[in-house]
């Protein structure tokens, strides 16, 4: 994914938040043309379930007897909704000043007479409100994304590269007993390979190096540079998979919130008030296993060493399914029921992938120094080290 990730997700969410004002916007004109509640209420209400915000309760005889005098407020909706609402003003009335008739209203029941000539409107209030929620909800929801900030998945992947290509030039095309997990003893086909023990060439050397006991030591050491390049070739590609992982994890997570964040825009655009049937999917991951290609002492002989391509399927877990319903309210609702859904999952993934990393340290610890280190021969001087 590329590295812009924080302004896609950014542009992701002013969507949202545009779409969402838009639609409280019509959800209150239509609440207070129908005399309805605009229940269910926002999603950020969730964090102070205790204390609800004083929301004006427009439903009465004479908020419709202004109605159908004719309220400015409505008016700047039904002319498109240039601008704030704050800049708009109402006075509220319910018959011109002097007239002596009272106004008429069919209220629940029956017909309700309404004699006062004004109203304190605070319709303004509700569709200021529709600025005020879409706004705090998104605050609310963008907290729960997981963005990485800063990370860039491009120079994971460039230490990723570097480690695959190690793994290759030590012989990460494993095959035969052995392969896929770290050398711990000596094999028969380990001695077979022992360097110069079945060659003429002069030993003599030996002796100006090692001193006393030369053949010995030196077929000790050389025996161990078979498995030792095996064992670095596995630990780089442990390396390079767990660095996939990690990236992977960062990746899919950052699709899951565009995801998320679009099926809810989209959502909110629906024209039936029934529940959309747009759907989204997100994603969880599954373990490494043995793609980490550092079992236990206990695998079985013959486990292949495992180079998964970068950010590659073999990764990828789960899909889960999300549908969000038509009010603004519920549809926000259901983003954060998702996101949090999410986040559960995220949690488990990042716990699957710390006991990844712990596996490898576990398998690195388990294996004798002789098997890890590499001595570079050239460096020695008969005389000592100076």
């Amino acid at each position: 994914m590329a590295d812009d990730y924080e302004d896609r997700v950014r542009d992701a969410l002013d969507r949202f938040e545009k779409k969402l004002e838009e639609r409280w916007q019509q959800t209150m004109y239509d609440c207070v043309r129908r005399m309805e509640y605009w229940t269910p209420p926002p999603v950020h209400f969730r964090q102070n379930t205790y204390h609800s915000p004083d929301v004006w309760d427009h439903r009465s005889p004479e908020v419709q007897a202004h109605l159908t005098y004719g309220c400015d407020y409505l008016r700047w909706y039904e002319d498109g909704a240039e601008g704030s609402v704050r800049s708009v003003s109402c006075e509220g009335r319910i018959r011109d000043r002097g007239s002596p008739f009272n106004h008429e209203v069919w209220w629940e029941d029956g017909i309700v007479l309404v004699d006062e000539d004004q109203i304190d409107c605070r319709v303004g209030e509700l569709f200021a409100h529709a600025e005020d929620w879409a706004y705090e909800d998104r605050q609310y929801l963008s907290n729960l994304l997981p963005v990485w900030p800063g990370r860039k998945l491009t120079a994971l992947k460039e230490a990723h590269d570097a480690l695959v290509e190690m793994a290759v030039s030590f012989g990460g095309a494993l095959e035969g007993p052995g392969a896929g997990r770290f050398q711990d003893e000596l094999s028969i086909s380990d001695e077979v390979d022992e360097l110069f023990l079945n060659r003429d060439e002069e030993k003599g050397w030996r002796v100006d190096w090692t001193g006393s006991a030369a053949d010995r030591v030196a077929e000790g050491i050389f025996a161990s540079t078979k498995p030792t390049l095996i064992n670095h070739a596995l630990f780089a590609n442990g390396l390079a998979t767990l660095i996939n992982r990690r990236a992977k994890i960062i990746d899919t997570y950052r699709d899951n919130n565009l995801a998320l964040l679009g099926a809810a825009t989209e959502a909110l655009g629906e024209k039936s008030t029934e529940t959309s049937d747009h759907t989204k999917k997100w994603q969880s991951l599954q373990g490494l296993g043995t793609a980490i290609a550092i079992p236990p002492k206990t695998a079985p002989i013959g486990t292949s060493l495992i180079l998964i391509g970068w950010l590659g399927e073999r990764l990828a877990g789960d899909s889960k399914t999300v549908a969000f319903k038509h009010h603004p309210g519920e549809v926000a609702g259901d983003l954060y029921d998702e996101l949090t859904t999410m986040l559960d999952t995220l949690r488990s993934d990042e716990s699957d992938y710390q006991q990844d990393v712990l596996n490898f340290r576990d398998g690195i610890n388990g294996v004798p120094s002789t098997f890890l280190e590499l001595y570079d021969i050239t460096e020695n001087n008969p005389q000592g080290t100076p």
